[in-house]
């Protein structure tokens, strides 16, 4: 099911985000006069073709990696006199900018609406508390300490941890250090400083906060199961939803961390459990199973924690605003998410952090699944930021990318006649190179990752 939610999820986003650039293009070029002759999604052999009256031809092809829009155009093929002012080379080269500029502004206008959406809906999230601070890190020589509350980064305030990573990040496009405002047990206000370097390692360690050595603060979670998943050692061993751990081989459990350290740590052995189900005090045996799932190590037993949502309910808030407010908050985030993308790549280029940060088509599937498997307003969230990349990206000036069609009509405007058709050629295979470059390094990373 897992799997399926991630397949399900990726080709989702795929089919979402490619159809709203490939319209972009299509509704701008019938604005600016162009006869638009087919309307793809997806690439390959079509799987299902249908001209519309308005005779073009919407196909729905196997492969959603991409799709495409193909204008009438007399550098493709024979154009019949009378339509010959329709054709896309020869409107205007304002019109053409406008029409290759459509794609990527309408992957921003979703990322828009989206973000709009979410801060009205509103996001739950934890009070930014931290529970413990990691010995000799960042954070403990900065003089974090545990029960601090994070109320500001930079000079935003934050209401949940949400807030804060997505603060930390979009704070480290230009500046090397952050400032952060916590409250103390006691009630004071105190700031500390915390080098942005450690936060753009994500190659070493993608979880931000633990890099910097602060784990969020939890309310204490006894050891009672949930869900028991069938088949899976807590199944065999006759483990039941609702059953209070007591003992562990002899030692005192009482909350479910403890009990989700000894299983951590004991992979491929034997637990003895004393357990309370319903008052009635029984002994079973269990022993963690290894696996290798996405290039990692997860040792388990196939139970899942008992609902604490009301343990939880102290210490949540809701981050939510009046739709004015939301959409001017959502224009900030869309414009902070397509930034992070730039410096990002600058970065990358500049090898202050890795190309490891990249990821090809299996990042995006499991970024995609597992949003989707945490609600929809996760997913969607996910869509934007997905959108903002595909729009910030396919705006560089590469070849076959639409900021190299953009760069092409800059030429055209300084040169005022069009490239030749063997400069063209030239510039079309070096792009063709960069891109089948990029990926490839792309699938890399993502198998490195697989394989840990």
């Amino acid at each position: 099911m897992t799997i399926l939610i991630y397949i399900l999820a990726f080709i989702a986003t795929l089919l979402i985000i490619v159809s709203v650039h490939e319209f972009g293009h299509f509704w701008v070029a019938r604005r600016m006069g162009v006869k638009v002759l087919r309307f793809s999604i997806g690439m390959g052999t079509p799987l299902w073709s249908r001209t519309a009256k308005d005779g073009v031809e919407y196909v729905f092809a196997p492969i959603p990696l991409g799709g495409y829009v193909k204008m009438l155009d007399e550098r493709e093929g024979e154009v019949a006199e009378h339509e010959k002012h329709l054709a896309f080379n020869n409107v205007s080269i304002k019109a053409r900018a406008l029409i290759v500029l459509a794609g990527p502004f309408a992957n921003f206008i979703l990322a828009l609406l989206i973000l709009w959406l979410v801060n009205m809906v509103g996001v739950t999230g934890l009070v930014p508390i931290i529970g413990e601070v990691t010995p000799l890190s960042d954070a403990e020589r900065a003089g974090f300490k545990t029960g601090d509350e994070i109320i500001q980064v930079g000079e935003k305030n934050t209401k949940t941890w949400q807030n804060v990573l997505y603060q930390m990040v979009s704070s480290s496009i230009n500046t090397d250090e952050l400032k952060l405002t916590v409250r103390q047990k006691d009630g004071d206000e105190v700031i500390r400083y915390l080098p942005i370097a450690t936060i753009l390692k994500y190659e070493k360690d993608k979880r931000v906060l633990k890099s910097l050595g602060i784990k969020p603060f939890f309310p204490p979670v006894p050891a009672i199961l949930g869900r028991i998943i069938p088949d899976k050692p807590a199944d065999i061993a006759g483990l039941k939803a609702g059953d209070k751990i007591l003992k562990v081989n002899g030692k005192t459990i009482k909350y479910w961390e403890e009990w989700y350290k000894l299983i951590q740590s004991s992979p491929e052995k034997e637990l003895k459990l004393e357990l309370d189900r319903h008052g009635q005090i029984l002994e079973k045996t269990v022993t963690p199973q290894l696996s290798i799932i996405d290039g990692q190590k997860l040792i388990a037993i196939g139970v899942y924690m008992a609902d604490n949502s009301h343990l939880l309910a102290p210490y949540q808030r809701q981050v939510r605003y009046a739709p004015i407010d939301a959409f001017i908050v959502a224009l900030k985030q869309t414009g902070d998410y397509g930034l992070l993308v730039i410096n990002g790549v600058k970065k990358m280029l500049t090898g202050e952090i890795s190309y490891m940060n990249m990821g090809g088509p299996v990042t995006i599937a499991t970024s995609a699944g597992k949003s989707a498997s945490h609600g929809w307003i996760s997913f969607i969230h996910f869509l934007a930021i997905f959108s903002v990349n595909l729009g910030i990206i396919n705006l560089f000036p590469i070849p076959i990318l639409d900021g190299g069609h953009l760069m092409y009509l800059i030429m055209e405007g300084i040169k005022g006649k069009p490239l030749s058709e063997k400069s063209m050629i030239q510039i079309q295979t070096f792009g063709m190179m960069i891109i089948a470059s990029l990926m490839m390094l792309a699938f890399y990373v993502d198998i490195v990752r697989l394989i840990g």
